[in-house]
């Protein structure tokens, strides 16, 4: 395919639709975390980044033969390049979109030996893992996505939700917020998406306790929390897990 008929445009209103279309054809529903992009509130989300002029992040429509064939969401830090999310039509996978796609972010990366690009993929996502290898890519690190329970339910001490209104408010317009918590002069904080809520530092007793004391008082279904290692303390139940592999191109 021919680069000159490519053309790469930053994302308006009107493409929202196109992008969420892409998302619900293009994602597997079985993968095990949920995503902001399938919340109740994605279309207003997407509107709120797209009117952010000055945002580190960004969200481009690709177009081929003057047709829309997909979109990136990527951030932009100091010395590299965060790949969010790409999606393709299904009906133009495997046609060298992801090629272009891929030389087009190299340049858009900070040139020199800092340069690169960066994103996170799950390994259950297989197609993508074997793609992103097969073009240079190396794995850097890995943590693991688990979905627990409880063996036993423990009560805490107080603890105190902060900031509540703005949780709620956020919850109601994208259907997804994050919770600030503060327990033992210690402050955590939880991500929420629809039923599930997640806890994305490094595993510790007092935050799963946590979660899934928020999980009763909130009414969520299903907590989740990432691990370096599979080590799961004696008093949890460990229902699912997805390893999350953290790919770099250097150039």
């Amino acid at each position: 395919m021919r680069k000159d008929e490519y053309s790469i445009l930053k994302a308006r209103d009107n493409d929202i639709e196109f992008i969420l279309e892409t998302i619900k054809l293009s994602f597997r529903t079985d993968l095990l975390i949920p995503t902001i992009y399938r919340a109740r509130g994605a279309n207003r989300y997407l509107q709120y980044l797209i009117k952010q002029p000055l945002g580190k992040q960004r969200i481009e429509i690709i177009n081929y033969n003057r047709r829309k064939v997909g979109f990136l969401i990527y951030t932009m830090n100091s010395n590299s390049l965060f790949l969010d999310l790409i999606g393709i039509m299904p009906n133009e996978q495997g046609k060298g979109h992801g090629k272009f796609i891929l030389d087009y972010l190299q340049v858009k990366s900070k040139p020199g030996p800092l340069g690169s690009i960066r994103l996170n993929v799950f390994e259950s996502n297989q197609a993508a893992v074997k793609w992103y290898f097969s073009n240079g890519f190396e794995k850097e690190a890995t943590r693991y996505l688990c979905e627990v329970s409880l063996k036993e339910k423990f009560e805490l001490d107080n603890f105190y939700l902060l900031d509540y209104p703005k949780y709620k408010l956020q919850e109601e317009v994208f259907g997804f917020s994050k919770i600030k918590v503060e327990y033992q002069d210690l402050l955590f904080t939880f991500g929420q998406i629809e039923e599930s809520l997640f806890f994305n530092d490094d595993f510790s007793m007092k935050a799963l306790l946590l979660q899934e004391k928020l999980k009763r008082v909130l009414n969520k279904e299903r907590c989740f929390f990432y691990s370096n290692d599979l080590d799961i303390n004696e008093n949890l139940i460990l229902l699912k897990t997805d390893p999350l592999y953290t790919f770099s191109l250097t150039f």
